[in-house]
Order: structure tokens, then sequence, then C-alpha cells
């Protein structure tokens, strides 16, 4: 049936303005239930832990069909928020952003910054490491023994490394 005076495309337009909202709608519904999830899986964990020993988590885990990791972090999280209140002051930020500033030392500051910002757990951890005080990680530089072939830290000499070659005689460090 075609309705007078409304062009067609219009009438499509807003169908799909309809199911688009609604399933928007809808996966914010699950994404919640997933956090929920994921906070109470946390603290379960964590009152297996306090009734049954921290070895009991693993059995947990298998026995309801998880990876212990997965548990274990799930505890982590859960513990590390218990009771401060930034779950309720931030509760448009999933699961993912609590546990991407866990181990940061001002997690009030990163999470507000992805409440104010609208970021999502990737540009987080993307703004993290821009800002990151500490010093990048840098390899050592390592050599390999002409004599053993055994790699050592460049700066370490042989004789800690190569123990082979080298023996003390008359208390005195002797190359073999």
């Amino acid at each position: 049936m075609i309705l007078p005076n409304i062009p067609q495309t219009e009438i499509v337009q807003e169908v799909r303005d309809v199911e688009w909202e609604s399933l928007v709608s809808k996966g914010l519904e699950l994404r919640e239930k997933q956090d929920s999830n994921q906070w109470e899986l946390g603290e379960l964990a964590s009152e297996v832990e306090s009734v049954y020993g921290e070895d009991s988590v693993g059995k947990f885990a298998g026995d309801i069909g998880m990876v212990k990791k997965t548990a274990m972090n799930y505890r982590s999280v859960w513990k590390r928020y218990e009771g401060t209140g930034l779950r309720e002051k931030y509760p448009k930020l999933s699961f993912s952003h609590f546990r991407s500033v866990i181990n940061t030392d001002n997690p009030d500051y990163w999470l507000n910054q992805s409440d104010l910002n609208d970021w999502s757990v990737e540009k987080l951890g993307h703004e993290m490491g821009d800002s990151d005080p500490r010093p990048k990680e840098t390899k050592p530089e390592v050599i390999k023994c002409e004599e053993c072939g055994l790699w050592r830290i460049k700066d370490i000499p042989n004789s800690a490394v190569c123990k082979g070659h080298y023996k003390y005689v008359n208390g005195k460090l002797r190359y073999n």
C-alpha cells in the first residue's frame, strides 16, 4: 500500500531508523548484562577464594566451564573496585575499562577521562600508553662468546658466564 503525499524513501528511512535504534538498544542491554555477569563472577570467585582458599578458584573456574585465568582476572578486578564507589560513579563504562586501569596509580583519573571523552577501551589504552611517564623498556645488547658460543649481556664479563673457560688456581682466576 502506498501512502499519498509521503515519498516511499522517507517511509523506508523511518523504518530503518526505528530498527537501528531497537538494535542499538538491545545491544546496550546485552553489553550491560555481560558487564554485570563479569562483576558477579568476580565476586563469586572472590567468595570461593575466601572460603576455600586461592587454589580453589581454578577448580571453581573449571567446574563452571571457564578458564582459570579469566576467573582470576574477574576476581582481581572485583576486589580492586569493591567499595570504592567507582563503578557507580562511571556506570556507562564497561568492565573492560575498569580492568584496563587496574594497575595505574590513579584509576579514577583514567575512568573519568574515558567517561568524559567517550573513549573506547582501545582509545583508553592508547591514551594511557602515550602519557606513561615510565621509560620504555629497552632490551640489553647481547654478544656471543667466541670460545663457547654462549650468549651473554655485553657488559657482563666472560668470567661470569663462560665458567668452563676459567679456573681458580692458587686463589686466582685463570683462563683455561
